[in-house]
C-alpha cells in the first residue's frame, strides 16, 4: 500500500493571470525536526522560503513531475512514511530555456494532510498557486526577467481578453531594438515573456554614452494568428512611466482595436463520413487518397460539407465560395499543391455537369413564422465556378417573398460535385472474358486521383473582395473511381457445347472477377427444391484460400491489404461438389462488392449478382 497525494500547483506571474506549474517537479520531505504546530497552520504566503530543506538535511519521501495542466500524484511508499507531517517544496527549472542554469527549489509549507480511503491506500488532495511575490523571488533566483500582462480588447463598455494573439516585447536599446521574446496569448488573454539580462545588455560603441539603468525599456508588438498587426508600438513608448527601465517582474496590459469578424466558413468533409484533412491532421484520408479504414475510392455524386454564414448580415453584401479540382500531383502528407494548379472549378463555363443542385440551408422569418428551403442551381453560378449564396436565397425564394425578411441557416452543405464528369477510364464490366481466364492486362483500368481546393470570399457591396480565413483549404487527392465490376462465371464440366451429364463428385465453378478497387466477392449456392429468397437456404462456399486467388471475405481484411490489391484480378477455378450433397438441380450464384464510397453510403451497399447458373447433379 500507498500513500498518494495529488492536487494542482500554478503560478501567478501578475494579476488576472495564471499559468500551471508545467514541468516544475514536486518535491515532499520528511522533516529532520519536530514542526511546531503554528507552523503546520500557517499559510504558504508566510511560511515559503527559498532555502532547500535538503540543505538541512530533510530527507526525500517522494515526488512527481507536474504535467501540463499543473496536477501531479506523488505516491509515498510506507516503507518511508507513516502518515506524519511534511515539508512541500517545487523544483523550478530556468523558465527562459537556458541549459546551463540549475533549478530552484522553493520551499511551500508544511502539510499534514487529511488522509481519506481510496482504492489503492489513503489519498490526500491540495492545490496551490505561487503569488507574485513568490513567483518573482524564484525569478531572481535564476536571475531570469519576466514581463506579464493581458491583450485586451478595450473598444466596448468592457474590455475583452484576446486570445490567440502573438505579442512580442522588445527593448529600446540605445544601440538596437533588442526582441525580448514572443509568446501566444491564452483564452484569459494573459501573456508572460520571460528573458535575461543578456538579451537587453549591450555594450554601446565608445562614441555612444552610457545608459547608467538596470532594466529594459520595453515597447509592443500584437499580431492576430493570421499574422494582421493589431498593435505596433515604437521605441519611444519604451521611455514612457512605467516602460523604461522596468524592473524584474513587469507588468503591462496591452489595448488593441480588434478588426470586425471576419466571415466564418469552411470546409469540414466529403459526405458526412470522410472528413478532409487540415493543418493538424489528414483525419479520414491517407496520404494515397484513399478515405476511411476500409481504403473507400471515392465515386458518384460527392456532398462536399462545412459551414455558410448568413448573407442577410450588415458587415457584408454576398458570401461566395467555389470547388476547384485538378488531377493529382501531390499526396496528402505534402504541401498544398499550388493555386495555379487548379484550371477548372466545379459548374465553371466549361464543367457545368460537374455540379449537382443542392440544398444548402432554409431562410427562416419570426414574424409571422415562415420559412422556404434554399437551393443552389446552376444559375447561381458564374462563369468561373464562384457560388453566390445570396443568388440562390433570392433565387429559391417564393414571387410573394422578399428574401431580405429571412434569416439564412445553412445546412452544412455547400456543393455536390458529380465525379462521373470528371473521371475518364472505360468501364471494366463491359470487357468480354471466359469465366476462368485472366482479365487482359490491356483492358484493366488506371487509378484516376483528383485534388480540390475550396476557395471562399465575401464580396462587399462596393465590389471589394476579401478572401475568408479557410479559402485555400485544399485535398491533395482523393482516389475516384465509376468503374463497374467485371464478372462471370460458369460451370466447368459444361463449358462450351458439352451436354454431358454431370455428377454430385465432379462440379466445378469458374469465375473472373476484375474490378480496380474490389471489395468481396461471395459464391452461392442452392437446390431447386429450396426458397431462393430464403437467405438463410443458400450455402456460402467456404474460402478458398491456398485453392485459387478469389477472396470471400475481403470485407474482413485490413485497410492495407485492401490496398495492396488495388487493380488485382481474380480468376480461376474452384471444386463446390462438397456443396452438391444430393442429386438435384441446383443454381450457382456469383456477386460481388464494390469498395467505393460517396462519403454518405457505399457504392454496393447490397450485393451485385453477375451470373446465376443453374445445373443439374445426377448421382455419382
Amino acid at each position: 500500500m500507498t500513500h498518494t497525494f495529488t492536487g494542482q500547483l500554478c503560478t501567478r506571474p501578475c494579476s488576472d493571470v495564471t499559468r500551471p506549474l508545467a514541468g516544475s517537479t514536486i518535491v515532499l520531505y520528511r522533516p529532520t525536526d519536530e514542526i511546531p504546530p503554528e507552523r503546520i497552520a500557517a499559510r504558504p504566503k508566510v511560511t515559503a522560503d527559498l532555502v532547500s530543506p535538503a540543505a538541512a538535511g530533510a530527507a526525500v519521501i517522494g515526488d512527481d513531475e507536474i504535467d501540463e495542466s499543473g496536477e501531479f500524484a506523488v505516491r509515498i511508499d510506507d516503507e518511508s512514511y507513516d502518515g506524519e507531517a511534511f515539508i512541500v517544496a517545487v523544483l523550478v527549472d530556468d523558465p527562459a530555456g537556458r541549459d546551463d542554469v540549475s533549478p530552484v527549489e522553493l520551499a511551500i509549507t508544511t502539510l499534514d494532510p487529511e488522509w481519506e480511503k481510496g482504492e489503492n491506500g489513503p489519498i490526500a488532495q491540495w492545490e496551490y498557486c505561487l503569488t507574485e511575490k513568490q513567483w518573482c523571488g524564484v525569478l531572481a533566483e535564476l536571475e531570469c526577467w519576466m514581463v506579464c500582462g493581458r491583450v485586451l480588447d478595450c473598444a466596448g463598455e468592457q474590455d475583452v481578453p484576446v486570445d490567440g494573439a502573438t505579442v512580442r516585447a522588445y527593448d529600446a536599446d540605445i544601440v538596437q531594438h533588442d526582441e525580448l521574446g514572443s509568446v501566444v496569448t491564452g483564452d484569459d488573454g494573459g501573456y508572460t515573456i520571460y528573458y535575461t539580462e543578456s538579451d537587453f545588455e549591450e555594450v554601446p560603441p565608445p562614441f555612444l554614452p552610457v545608459e547608467l539603468r538596470h532594466g529594459p525599456d520595453l515597447y509592443f508588438s500584437v499580431e492576430t494568428a493570421g499574422g494582421d498587426p493589431l498593435l505596433e508600438e515604437g521605441p519611444s513608448a519604451g521611455r514612457e512611466p512605467g516602460r523604461e527601465d522596468a524592473g524584474r517582474c513587469a507588468h503591462v496590459d496591452l489595448c488593441v482595436d480588434l478588426p470586425p469578424d471576419a466571415a466564418q466558413m469552411a470546409w469540414f468533409s466529403v459526405g458526412s463520413a470522410f472528413d478532409v484533412p487540415d493543418a493538424d491532421s489528414l483525419n479520414d484520408f491517407d496520404v494515397e487518397g484513399y478515405a476511411g479504414a476500409k481504403k473507400w475510392a471515392l465515386f458518384g455524386t460527392l456532398s462536399m460539407r462545412g459551414n455558410t454564414p448568413s448573407v442577410t448580415d450588415p458587415a457584408y453584401d454576398d458570401v461566395q465560395y467555389r470547388f476547384r479540382f485538378a488531377e493529382s500531383t501531390a499526396r496528402n502528407d505534402d504541401p498544398a499543391m499550388d493555386e495555379d494548379a487548379f484550371a477548372d472549378a466545379v459548374g465553371d463555363l466549361d464543367n457545368a455537369d460537374v455540379f449537382r443542385r443542392t440544398k444548402i440551408g432554409v431562410a427562416v422569418r419570426y414574424g409571422p413564422f415562415d420559412f422556404f428551403p434554399v437551393y443552389a442551381r446552376q444559375a447561381d453560378v458564374d462563369e468561373d465556378g464562384w457560388l453566390s449564396v445570396d443568388s440562390a436565397l433570392s433565387n429559391s425564394a417564393p414571387d410573394d417573398v422578399d428574401p431580405a425578411a429571412y434569416e439564412f441557416y445553412d445546412d452544412d452543405s455547400l456543393m455536390r460535385v458529380d465525379t462521373t464528369a470528371l473521371t475518364t477510364q472505360s468501364n471494366p464490366a463491359d470487357a468480354s472474358v471466359e469465366p476462368g481466364d485472366p482479365f487482359p492486362a490491356d483492358e484493366k483500368v488506371a487509378v484516376e486521383q483528383f485534388a480540390f481546393r475550396f476557395e471562399a470570399r465575401v464580396v462587399e457591396s462596393d465590389g471589394s473582395i476579401t478572401p475568408v480565413p479557410a479559402s485555400g483549404q485544399t485535398l491533395n487527392r482523393a482516389v475516384v473511381d465509376n468503374s463497374g465490376t467485371f464478372g462471370a462465371l460458369e460451370i466447368a464440366e459444361l463449358a462450351g457445347d458439352s451436354c454431358d451429364p454431370i455428377t454430385t463428385d465432379g462440379v466445378t465453378a469458374a469465375y473472373t472477377i476484375y474490378h480496380p478497387h474490389p471489395g468481396s466477392a461471395q459464391l452461392r449456392l442452392i437446390a431447386n427444391d429450396e426458397d431462393e429468397t430464403d437467405a438463410s437456404a443458400w450455402t456460402e462456399i467456404d474460402d478458398p484460400a491456398g485453392t485459387s486467388e478469389l477472396s470471400f471475405a475481403r470485407s474482413e481484411e485490413s485497410g492495407a491489404d485492401l490496398v495492396a490489391m488495388d487493380g488485382a484480378h481474380h480468376n480461376g477455378s474452384l471444386d463446390v461438389s462438397s456443396a452438391v450433397d444430393e442429386p438435384c438441380t441446383y443454381m450457382l450464384e456469383l456477386r460481388t462488392q464494390r469498395r467505393l464510397h460517396n462519403g454518405n453510403s457505399a457504392a454496393d451497399s447490397g450485393w451485385q449478382t453477375h451470373r446465376l447458373v443453374a445445373f443439374h447433379a445426377e448421382e455419382a
